[in-house]
């Protein structure tokens, strides 16, 4: 079981999407004229991903992951700092003491330990929002939190615990990702029933960075068990956003 938990709580952290909840949404007959070629749009967020990759260097982030499981009346807090280095390094460290108990150790621990081996270039290849990875269609335009935004459908190439079964929201002006969310194409163990997963960003900067994770996730036996991780600043290190 306690596999089958780990694999829940790393699949929950790398598909992230965010609700829709309270976006204005317009039409496919409101995208602006001379814009609206979807494979422009893809082209030009993977430049900017590669550019924005390269420009930040070394940084660190604050953040609050947080497991919730209301049938049991189960919510705890766990502060962490991540530190991301490009191409392919990440380290992490925990407030001193370190959180301990059965949780920490079976979920948030494990998740962090994933994240870092994880962190290698192939990985990040072959979960990358990337045409490599999915089809793309333009289904409309959207204002998320006053960005407009390109509405974009998210169909896997193939069937992979990496990828997701959603949509994208790009902004219209940054070409970067404003808003994830869907399912993943392949359940990672027979314990897991449902994920949903949202991933919300924020601009720091001139460039969009995670600003809130959540995975809503039904597991057998255990029932629905939400993972929310909360990213509370951004410290950057030898480089300056620019």
């Amino acid at each position: 079981m306690r596999s089958e938990f780990r694999s829940w709580a790393f699949l929950g952290w790398v598909f992230l999407l965010l609700s829709i909840g309270g976006n204005k949404v317009q039409g496919e007959g409101s995208i602006p004229a001379g814009l609206d070629d979807q494979n422009v749009i893809v082209t030009r967020l993977e430049v900017r991903a590669a550019e924005r990759a390269r420009a930040l260097g070394t940084y660190r982030s604050s953040r609050i992951y947080r497991v919730i499981n209301d049938q049991r009346n189960f919510r705890r807090d766990f502060p962490v700092s991540m530190e991301i280095t490009w191409p392919n390094s990440k380290r992490y460290k925990l407030p001193d003491p370190p959180p301990n108990g059965v949780v920490f150790r079976m979920a948030i621990k494990s998740l962090l330990d994933t994240e870092v081996a994880n962190a290698g270039l192939g990985i990040q290849k072959a979960s990358a929002i990337t045409s490599a990875n999915y089809q793309f269609q333009l289904e409309g335009h959207e204002e998320i939190d006053g960005e407009s935004c390109w509405r974009l459908r998210l169909t896997p190439r193939r069937e992979s615990r990496f990828l997701i079964q959603g949509q994208a929201w790009v902004s219209c002006t940054d070409y970067e990702i404003v808003k994830l969310e869907g399912r993943p194409t392949k359940m990672p163990s027979f314990w897991i029933k449902d994920i949903l997963l949202i991933r919300l960003f924020q601009k720091v900067g001139n460039y969009w960075l995670p600003r809130a994770d959540r995975s809503i996730n039904q597991i057998r036996v255990f029932g629905q068990i939400q993972l929310e991780i909360d990213y509370l600043d951004y410290e950057f290190g030898a480089k300056e956003v620019q």
